[in-house]
């Protein structure tokens, strides 16, 4: 129990640091010269066991509509980040900068 409890206060860290970096940018344009607005994506949680964790977004309607094209992921050794385009008009991040151990 406690290593989940450890495991929950990296996560919010992890993401507080990547709220406050991507509070920084300049808002991001369109193609067509429109503002999209770029969120956070908050609402996920996770499952574990001794080899294997899996992360889960929720709160994502609408994302079976998408190409798969407007999903990316991206990998490190100890890192990940998910960026989805135009989820109804809006640009949705989720990062996690350091994990416990190597993916």
């Amino acid at each position: 129990v406690r290593k989940l409890e450890t495991d929950l206060v990296q996560l919010k860290d992890a993401a507080k640091a990547t709220e406050a970096a991507t509070s920084k940018d300049p808002p991001k344009v369109a193609k067509d010269g429109s503002k999209v607005l770029e969120c956070q994506i908050k609402d996920y949680s996770w499952d574990q066991s001794e080899k294997f964790v899996s992360l889960y977004l929720t709160g994502l309607n609408g994302l079976g509509e998408l190409n798969q094209e407007a999903v990316t992921v991206n990998f490190t050794d100890q890192s990940l980040a998910v960026r989805i385009e135009n989820l109804k008009g809006k640009t949705l991040v989720f990062s996690i900068n350091k994990t416990c151990h190597k993916i």
